[in-house]
């Protein structure tokens, strides 16, 4: 391979791999959009505890705005008498461990409280956990219903007032009323339709053992819950979350069931949606720094210090990924002086400019070993809600075989055009024919 088509493929690549950072940042905002899109509150919290990031259904019902979040952390959310119980709960999930149907006191910012269920699970960057995400829901309206029936008021007005369907059992299981909000479910004209049909009626052969098992373990005096799907009028099928609990009269003998039924086709799209924009954003970022850029998050301070750095640093500097975060490598001190005054005044002026993104012209560092190589630094500079500079964030390609092909081809063009000279100044020497 020539010299020339040598410089024309290592430029292509750099301009491949700034396509594919381009792509991972508009993966990164549907992935936002999609988070931002369900009724779900979702949440992600530091290792110390600070709120990191929350969605619109979070915001919407605790009543706290964005900027508000920034100041919040577990302690201004969590119920103080759940306090305790949620801390343990944290520490878990930030050793890795992934945890189902939490369920605890959230205390709103006017001070009332709400009891949430949800999972919570641990958020992976290169290996490591960096945040716990969660995903709840408001359950208070269900707790109370619940609490209801256990005093066994399942009049009318009890019946309807939550939005998942419910059903009452007698003792062997039949169906002796129901709400509306289980007839729309379920796609009937009215409760008497509905309540003809028996629980076996409404659900595909495939679960029929499964709820069977669930009203066994409610007359026996038992809650239990589980998913399920349920089947329409019409004969379609939906997935369900079924949760039951005994009816008992005033001397505590059982004397039938409820049964709470949830709709969960929402949520379980929401999860395929969740898995997929998960995966396809591991893979990205996988790709992104396995490869040959190396990404770097500099602090606005002075001499950049480095909150993160992709894992790969140390294959093209040598300098691992906890020497820069730590403070103890600090990048600045990597740029030879030839160098660092103009890198400075770069930085200065696209920072003055207002622009979002700049390249720097190519500069050197110096390796570990001693060497120095060649980069082409690409940077986006990160501004908060006021317009003022907080980070900077660069994506650096070693192109030291870029430059020393330039270097050779250099050195060539100089040689040729001594040689022509020498060649035309022997010329004019030579004396004319006679």
């Amino acid at each position: 391979m020539s010299v020339a088509k040598q410089a024309r493929l290592s430029i292509a690549l750099i301009h491949n791999l700034k396509n594919k950072i381009e792509a991972l940042r508009e993966s990164e905002e549907r992935y936002k959009n999609l988070i931002d899109s369900t009724h779900e509150m979702v949440q992600s919290i530091s290792p110390e505890g600070k709120l990191l990031f929350v969605n619109q259904a979070w915001l919407g019902i605790m009543g706290y705005t964005k900027e508000e979040v920034k100041s919040l952390d577990m302690s201004r959310i969590i119920h103080p008498e759940h306090m305790h119980e949620c801390s343990a709960l944290f520490m878990k999930v930030m050793e890795g461990h992934r945890l189902k149907d939490v369920e605890t006191v959230f205390m709103k910012k006017d001070g009332s409280k709400i009891i949430v269920k949800g999972d919570a699970v641990p958020r992976m960057m290169d290996g490591k956990v960096i945040a716990t995400q969660g995903f709840f829901r408001d359950i208070t309206k269900e707790k109370e219903a619940e609490r209801l029936k256990k005093e066994n008021d399942y009049s009318e007005l009890m019946l309807n007032s939550v939005s998942d369907g419910l059903w009452v059992l007698d003792r062997q299981g039949r169906t002796i009323d129901v709400n509306t909000a289980a007839v729309k479910m379920y796609g009937y004209k009215d409760k008497d339709e509905l309540l003809k049909k028996s629980p076996a009626e409404v659900t595909p052969k495939n679960d029929m053992a499964k709820v069977a098992e669930l009203v066994k373990k409610t007359m026996k005096g038992k809650s239990a819950a589980g998913e399920i799907h349920a089947l329409r009028k019409d004969r379609k099928e939906f997935p369900a979350f079924i949760r039951t609990s005994p009816r008992k009269d005033k001397n505590g003998k059982i004397i039938g069931g409820f049964a709470s039924i949830r709709d969960i086709t929402k949520q379980k799209n929401f999860e395929e949606q969740l898995k997929k924009a998960n995966k396809d954003l591991a893979q990205e970022r996988d790709m992104l720094v396995t490869g040959p850029v190396v990404v770097f998050r500099w602090q606005n301070k002075e001499g950049w210090p480095v909150e993160y750095v992709s894992s790969n640093v140390k294959k093209l500097i040598g300098y691992s990924v906890e020497e820069f975060t730590s403070g103890s490598t600090p990048y600045a001190d990597l740029i030879p002086k030839q160098d660092i005054s103009r890198v400075g005044e770069e930085v200065k002026i696209y920072s003055a400019k207002g622009v979002k993104n700049f390249r720097h012209k190519p500069y050197r560092l110096v390796r570990k070993n001693g060497k120095t190589i060649w980069v082409l630094d690409h940077t986006t500079i990160i501004r908060d809600s006021k317009g003022n500079i907080t980070h900077y964030l660069g994506y650096l390609v070693d192109i030291t075989d870029i430059k020393k092909v330039e270097e050779k081809l250099l050195k060539e063009k100089n040689a040729c055009e001594m040689n022509i000279d020498k060649m035309m100044q022997k010329k004019a020497e030579k004396p004319g024919r006679k």
